[in-house]
């Protein structure tokens, strides 16, 4: 083979990999661990008629890198069954992806499901640490949720959710993580209302509190906790 030849696999290659950078999509990455762990706050912890709507304020918090393909996501959710394990949720997630099959930690919003369909996950853009925002969720339409989040009264990001089930049954606040080793310590949701349909948003009027070791809660009202541990 001559030096022709070897110049020309060079190239090849070089090619095919700048290729791969432009057309592979980037993946995410399931956490290693399959255990999840809790701090935040449920509004029953129970199957109820619940309010067809939920609000956080949560402050964006930098962990640093979680453990190698591990993750945290601070969130609301609204549980449209707990017997199936359906529901419907928004927030923000440091987590793992592969770039060419390069691992990276990214920083996300994200809005997520999971009914009769099966599950879904979808980035949505990216937050700045150390900012709070506010997630909303509200029951809309049949099957349908809207979802907004802002930065103070200015929406960044809004859209739709569709599920095939759409009784509300239960409201959830929480900071998940899915490995104890993620330090979560400053986290903080500053302001959690809800919605029952026809009136306007009220501040969470009762809480059922959940920390799992390491992590411990804060329970300063029923609309506002901290947390912090893990590391």
């Amino acid at each position: 083979m001559n030096k022709n030849d070897y110049q020309f696999i060079g190239y090849f290659l070089l090619f095919s990999a700048l290729i791969g950078l432009v057309v592979l999509p980037v993946t995410n990455v399931t956490a290693a661990s399959p255990v999840r762990n809790y701090a935040g706050y449920y509004y029953y912890n129970d199957s109820q008629m619940a309010p067809d709507g939920v609000q956080a304020k949560i402050r964006t918090v930098n962990t640093g890198f979680p453990p190698f393909f591990e993750t945290i996501s601070e969130w609301d959710s609204i549980v449209i069954s707990y017997n199936l394990h359906y529901w419907v949720q928004i927030g923000y997630t440091i987590h793992w992806k592969l770039l060419f099959f390069i691992p990276y930690v990214s920083v996300d919003f994200y809005k997520e499901k999971q009914d009769s369909s099966g599950h879904e996950f979808v980035c949505i853009g990216t937050p700045t640490f150390n900012t709070v925002y506010k997630y909303e969720l509200l029951l809309t339409g049949v099957g349908e949720f809207s979802y907004h989040i802002y930065q103070g009264y200015t929406t960044i990001l809004s859209g739709k959710l569709y599920v095939n089930q759409y009784t509300t049954r239960d409201l959830q606040a929480f900071i998940e993580t899915s490995h104890t080793g993620i330090n979560i310590d400053g986290s903080h949701f500053p302001c959690l209302r809800y919605h029952d349909s026809g009136t306007s948003w009220r501040l969470w009027n009762r809480h059922v509190p959940r920390d799992d070791p390491p992590y411990s809660l804060n329970e300063i009202y029923d609309f506002e906790f901290t947390a912090s541990g893990g590391g």
